[in-house]
């Protein structure tokens, strides 16, 4: 028997030829193989046993690296139909591993004219509309309300501390 609890492996041998390997938590065996020596038994092992601690340290590796956003990051959301609406979230809290706190803030609009009916909006960070509410990050993006994305906002250069925001465009419903 071989056995790695870092990464959740067990193998078992009958001595002669049979291999089966168990992984992480599972009750129900990864594979069960029958080999000709047990030279063949023992590679089968090693190499299985190099795949279950490569994909453990990968994991531990995401658990404890970098997210895509902290505290203070602007993300935006374009969502509509039949015309294009902007909304911009400020990051106010990192939560656990893969979650954080977000909340509304306002943005500063401008139509390129009364009859055109679409212009450029850019966020006002700090200047929150509406309350906090948790969601689930993946890199830097999540989804809000069920069905709309927000991406990480990056902006085109900071002076003195200050963000300069590139514009992201909305259009209106008549």
């Amino acid at each position: 028997m071989v056995q790695d609890e870092a990464c959740g492996f067990v193998a078992y041998t009958d001595g002669a030829r049979l291999l089966a390997v168990f992984t992480g938590r599972r009750t129900k065996r990864d594979f069960y193989e029958r080999h000709r020596d047990m030279a063949g038994v023992q590679a089968r092992c090693d190499a299985a046993l190099k795949v279950c601690r490569e994909l453990a340290e990968e994991r531990r590796a995401a658990k404890q690296g970098q997210r895509g956003v902290s505290v203070g990051d602007v993300l935006v959301c374009s969502w509509g139909y039949e015309q294009t609406n902007i909304d911009f979230y400020e990051v106010v809290a990192l939560n656990g591993a893969q979650s954080a706190t977000l909340r509304k803030i306002a943005a500063e609009s401008n139509e390129c004219a009364p009859t055109d009916m679409q212009g450029a909006a850019t966020p006002q960070p700090g200047a929150f509309v509406g309350s906090p509410f948790l969601v689930r990050m993946r890199d830097e993006s999540c989804l809000i309300g069920g069905s709309m994305y927000a991406k990480k906002l990056h902006p085109l250069r900071v002076v003195d501390g200050l963000r300069e925001w590139p514009l992201q465009r909305w259009t209106a419903y008549a």
